[in-house]
């Protein structure tokens, strides 16, 4: 018997390997937080109904995320998923990167639809806009 891994066994075993560290942080089966939820897990005392922001903290996310809006993820799940978009979808129906960020973006303000509320203000205050376009502020 050969002793090599072969790479779709290789896979087979990664994949297993994170779906057990998703569940044991849970990751699949805790609820994303409804609108209602204002808090931020992990980031407020027991028993508190409201988050405070950080205004300077916020202001300093604005900037970075400016600066540098490339985030990155480890997640062969989703890399299958959008590779066969990818090799299936007509040049004509938009990036790749666009629609990742459409479902990224939708996913946090679900979770985080205070978060959102409060670095909205903030850029209001500033008035500063989202860039449109890569490259462009």
């Amino acid at each position: 018997m050969d002793k090599r891994e072969s790479a779709s066994d290789k896979l087979r075993r990664r994949l297993e390997e994170q779906k057990t560290r998703q569940e044991f942080f849970n990751v699949e089966s805790s609820p994303a937080p409804g609108p209602e939820s204002t808090s931020i897990p992990g980031s407020c005392p027991a028993g508190a109904s409201s988050v405070e922001y950080d205004g300077k903290l916020i202001a300093k996310a604005i900037d970075e995320a400016l600066k540098n809006p490339r985030i990155g993820a480890w997640s062969p799940r989703s890399a299958m998923i959008l590779n066969y978009i990818k090799f299936t979808r007509p040049m004509g129906k938009g990036s790749l990167s666009s629609e990742i960020d459409e479902i990224l973006t939708r996913g946090l303000i679900s979770r985080y639809p205070e978060l959102h509320k409060a670095i909205g203000e903030v850029m209001g205050e500033k008035q500063i806009e989202i860039p449109k376009k890569k490259g462009k502020k």
